[in-house]
């Protein structure tokens, strides 16, 4: 996904909107719109997906096809109005990034440049992904529960 194609999902600018205006089929809530969510500094979420990925994210079933995107915006407030961020994870071939275990992961602020810290992007979502979302019922394939169902045990890195 690009940069470009991310801005204009979210609606970045003076008043950003989600769903955006966009074509109908290109991408889907697929979570309950504006929940807390357990990681990204606990933070208010909504999650989108494309097509390619809808299904297995909403049913755990089936492999993520390569580029298969995920799109979760990030909020201040429980209303989901003030954008903060976001992040993407775009599903890669098997083998292209096995560090990464086989995801493309980006983070973005709330006017879209992307925030580059490589102490912490991918490691820091690899890591927290691999534990709060590494099987079920907690997750597939390192996406996250709907209902946002946490691990028993401590977090890497606690």
């Amino acid at each position: 996904m690009t940069l470009l194609t991310t801005m204009a999902v979210l609606g970045c600018g003076p008043a950003p909107a989600f769903p955006p205006d966009v074509e109908p089929d290109a991408w889907l809530e697929s979570r309950p719109p504006c929940t807390v969510s357990h990681d990204h500094d606990l933070s208010y979420i909504r999650v989108w997906t494309d097509a390619a990925a809808h299904e297995h994210y909403t049913t755990f079933e089936g492999a993520y096809p390569p580029g298969a995107t995920l799109l979760k915006g990030m909020y201040a407030d429980e209303e989901c109005e003030e954008l903060i961020g976001f992040v993407t994870m775009e599903k890669l071939e098997d083998g292209a990034a096995p560090e990464n275990m086989d995801w493309e992961w980006h983070r973005f602020d709330e006017n879209g440049a992307e925030v580059l810290n490589p102490r912490r992007i991918p490691s820091t979502c690899v890591d927290c992904h691999l534990w709060h979302c590494g099987e079920l019922p907690y997750g597939w394939d390192l996406t996250c529960s709907q209902e946002g169902l946490q691990p028993p045990g401590m977090p890497p890195g606690s």
